[in-house]
Order: structure tokens, then C-alpha cells, then sequence
């Protein structure tokens, strides 16, 4: 073995630079908990993930909204995840990201999945949400988001659900905490022959 998972041939582009899986260790003040990075089948959305932690920008942010059965009256479908990272604020960096959809990455918003926010298709914002359970309706042809492009999985919690499922106890009654869940650091580590 070589020692690095490569991007498959044909993915072998801009992205190239995430050569590695990675996992993303995150401590926050009421615990620690690890992601996968998927970079295997979604790199470019892994490389916008990267970018960010490398550039210090989900450090010292938040867990600010949190989404369950009882905060989203006027929504249907209702989801249930924990959203953190930048707010998505009038000021808030937008930035160009096409998109890897789901039905493109073969990945799913299951439970515990970590996936990619958006304004428009082909924009985002330095931020990331974890899926409670299993949410279909964020996926490809899924009726949350109005264009039906769903968002983009990158990811997922494999250490720490219990934490998790803690910020998500937090929840208010409207979408945004009240108190909100500090974010203190984000430590990346590359994986060497990990088998997914």
C-alpha cells in the first residue's frame, strides 16, 4: 500500500489536493466529537470544509440553530439537525461551490450525517449541519429546499454522537438558540489506509 487514498482518476482535478480522508475533531464547551470527511466522493465540498478549518474561520463560532418537530410551525417537510459555523447573516461570506449532490456522491443525509448549507445552488457559506435522523427531504428531488437539489453530504459523525444529540437538547422554541454553543477549536488529522 502506498500509504495515501487518492481521488478516483476522473475526480482527479482542482481537487486533487484532498488526497487524503481526513477526520475533523471538534470541541465545543459541552463536549468533543470527530467527522469523517468523505473527500473519496465529495472533494470538492471536503476541500471547502478544509479551507476553512486551515483558515482558522470555525473557530470561536457557534452552534447557533437547532431545528426540531416544535420550532418550524410554518415549515414542511420539518428536519431535525444542529447547524453551526458562520450565521448566515446579510454580511456573511457567500461564496462559488458547485454542487455534489446526492444523487451524484451516492451519499445520503442519514443520521449523523454532516452536510454542506446554501443560499442558490452552486453557493455556500462557511458552515456545516448534522442530520438527527434520517432526512430524505434534504436529499436530491427532496422537498425542503425549493429548487430540489437538496445539499451536499460530506461527512459524517463517528465519534461523539452523544454530544450531538446534547446541542440538540438545547433546542428552543424558536430555530435560534438562546444560548449558544461555543465552537473552540477544529482539528483536522489525515488518515492513512482507511478503509471506508
Amino acid at each position: 500500500k502506498s500509504g495515501r487514498l487518492l481521488l478516483r482518476p476522473q475526480q482527479h482535478n482542482a481537487a486533487a489536493s484532498v488526497a487524503y480522508f481526513y477526520t475533523a475533531l471538534y470541541t465545543t464547551q459541552i463536549g468533543e466529537f470527530s467527522i469523517l470527511l468523505r473527500a473519496d466522493v465529495a472533494p470538492l465540498t471536503c476541500r471547502y470544509f478544509l479551507q476553512n478549518v486551515e483558515c482558522g474561520i470555525l473557530n470561536g463560532t457557534t452552534f447557533f440553530r437547532v431545528l426540531n418537530d416544535g420550532n418550524q410551525p410554518n415549515r414542511n417537510p420539518k428536519i431535525h439537525i444542529i447547524q453551526g459555523g458562520e450565521k448566515f447573516l446579510p454580511t456573511v461570506r457567500c461564496d462559488k461551490l458547485a454542487m455534489e449532490t446526492t444523487n451524484i456522491t451516492g451519499l445520503r443525509h442519514s443520521q449523523y450525517s454532516v452536510s454542506q448549507p446554501r443560499f442558490a445552488a452552486g453557493t455556500a457559506y462557511p458552515g456545516f449541519f448534522v442530520c438527527l435522523r434520517d432526512e430524505p427531504e434534504l436529499d436530491f428531488n427532496g422537498r425542503r429546499h425549493p429548487d430540489k437539489k437538496g445539499f451536499s453530504v460530506f461527512g459524517r459523525v463517528t465519534k461523539g454522537t452523544d454530544v450531538v444529540d446534547a446541542i440538540y437538547q438545547q433546542a428552543n422554541e424558536q430555530p435560534y438558540l438562546q444560548n449558544e454553543i461555543q465552537i473552540t477549536g477544529v482539528l483536522l488529522r489525515a488518515l492513512v489506509d482507511k478503509a471506508v
